[in-house]
C-alpha cells in the first residue's frame, strides 16, 4: 500500500531501475540491491534490506505509533530501503531511527520552544544531507499524514509540520531526476 502513496518511487520502478539482485554479506544478511544508472552509465544502489516480519519490535513504544502504511511495509517489504552508501533517500532501517533527541544539543529553552517532546519526534528518513523527515508519534496512527516534521540540522532549534508522505515523495523524486532510463 505505501507505493500508492509515493508515485515517484513507483515510476522509478517503471522507468529507471533495473532489476534486483539478492546480495549476501559475510555476516549473513541477505538484501535486495536496487541497481540504476547515472549519466549514462554511473552504477548506483538502493539496498532493501530484509523485511521485519515476525521479528517487528512490537515491544518498542514507538512500533504502534507508526503510521499503518510504514509499519506494513517495514514488516512485509523491507527493514528499510536507501541509496547505497549513504542509508538516505528511503525509509530508514528500525534500527537506524532515533528520537530526535539524539540529534539534539539544545537548552531547555530551546527545546521548549519547539512545541513537541523530542522523545516523540522519531527520524525516519535522511535526506543525506542532514536533515531529517520524522514522524511525530502522538500524531502518527492511521494514514500519519499530518505527522510530518522537517529537521533541518541548519535549524535545530524548529521543526515544520509536513505532510509526511508528500515530503517522502518529493524528496526522493528529487534525488533521483537525474536517474537514466532503462
Amino acid at each position: 500500500d505505501v507505493i500508492d502513496r509515493l508515485p515517484a518511487i513507483a515510476q522509478f520502478f517503471r522507468d529507471k531501475l533495473a532489476r534486483p539482485a539478492v546480495f549476501r554479506r559475510d555476516d549473513g544478511d541477505v538484501m535486495l540491491l536496487y541497481p540504476y544508472t547515472v549519466e549514462s552509465g554511473d552504477l548506483n544502489f538502493f539496498i532493501g534490506r530484509m523485511p521485519l516480519g515476525e521479528r517487528a519490535p512490537v515491544d518498542e513504544s514507538f512500533w504502534s505509533a507508526l503510521p499503518d502504511d510504514l509499519r506494513s511495509f517495514y514488516e512485509n517489504v523491507h527493514d528499510g530501503w536507501t541509496f547505497f552508501p549513504a542509508n538516505s533517500m528511503g525509509p530508514m532501517p528500525i534500527g537506524d531511527q532515533t528520537a530526535l533527541t539524539d540529534k539534539l544539543d539544545l537548552t531547555s529553552d530551546e527545546t521548549r520552544k519547539l512545541g513537541v517532546n523530542p522523545d516523540l519526534v522519531w527520524t525516519i528518513f535522511q535526506n543525506g544531507s542532514g536533515d531529517y523527515l520524522c514522524v511525530d508519534l502522538r500524531d502518527s496512527a492511521g494514514d500519519g499524514s499530518a505527522a510530518g516534521r522537517l529537521w533541518w540540522h541548519e535549524n535545530p532549534a524548529e521543526l515544520e509540520p509536513v505532510d509526511f508522505w508528500a515530503v517522502m515523495n518529493a524528496w526522493f523524486e528529487i534525488f533521483v531526476e537525474e536517474a537514466d532510463k532503462r
